[in-house]
């Protein structure tokens, strides 16, 4: 009985709530929208209980926009910022080598320059001009990419491409103040599906890649923050385009 009177009184709120919203919004026509619209309300209010972190996603659909670049020494340079799902903010310089110099195929501690290894003597030379060493002069945290191309097997790449982030790691502890905290990010493997607009000299299967962390809030998450930060660009590939997504700090 309690069950049927509870029932009855939900029955007599919905009655009276359809009633209300078909005079609002005049007669049947704006009753039908009042009931789409609680209807939908409904599934999001459910949504939120039930899988809170799709919200986001709901939400923020926003249109896929192109980065401006800017230009240090022979790389380019695309500043982003992203938030951590604590909403604390951060502030990125993704700075990628031109197409001409990228890891040797197959190799986790060589770069070739239009296909010529760099000896490692030029190492320094080639990777860390002086806009680049001023350019992240100005971040406390450093992060170092890996990331290998769509041949070989998922597994050999991935390791492949976490020794290679490791190795760019050594070469900008060495390269910066002692003071930089140096991170490795590992990308792992290059997604063939994945398309990446072509705004730029750049090539992204197995780019030389350095993240700059230019400023960020007490507390962020900086892998929350650049996973935020890189997506919906159209000149930027998102973390989505790669096998893994991995941060570690290196120092």
């Amino acid at each position: 009985m309690r069950r049927l009177r509870r029932a009855w009184s939900w029955y007599n709120r919905a009655h009276s709530g359809y009633g209300w919203l078909g005079w609002l919004l005049g007669g049947k026509t704006g009753a039908v929208v009042g009931i789409t619209a609680l209807a939908g309300l409904a599934g999001v209010t459910g949504i939120a209980v039930t899988q809170p972190d799709l919200l986001p996603s709901l939400f923020n659909r926003s249109v896929p926009v192109a980065v401006v670049t800017q230009q240090w020494d022979d790389s380019i340079v695309f500043p982003i910022e992203g938030h951590d799902k604590a909403g604390r903010k951060a502030a990125f310089d993704v700075v990628v080598k031109t197409r001409n110099i990228t890891w040797v195929h197959g190799s986790a501690d060589q770069l070739a320059k239009s296909g010529q290894p760099i000896s490692d003597t030029d190492i320094a030379t080639q990777l860390f001009g002086p806009e680049v060493r001023q350019g992240l002069a100005r971040s406390a945290d450093v992060i170092a990419v890996g990331a290998a191309s769509e041949e070989g097997t998922e597994s050999e790449e991935t390791t492949r491409a976490e020794r290679r982030g490791r190795t760019a790691g050594v070469w900008l502890a060495q390269a910066l103040s002692p003071q930089t905290h140096i991170w490795v990010l590992n990308l792992g493997q290059f997604r063939p599906s994945c398309a990446v607009g072509q705004g730029t000299d750049t090539s992204w299967e197995r780019p030389f890649m350095i993240i700059g962390v230019r400023q960020q809030e007490p507390g962020v998450d900086l892998g929350e923050a650049l996973r935020s930060a890189m997506a919906g660009k159209t000149n930027l590939p998102s973390t989505q385009c790669y096998s893994r997504y991995e941060l570690a700090k290196l120092n």
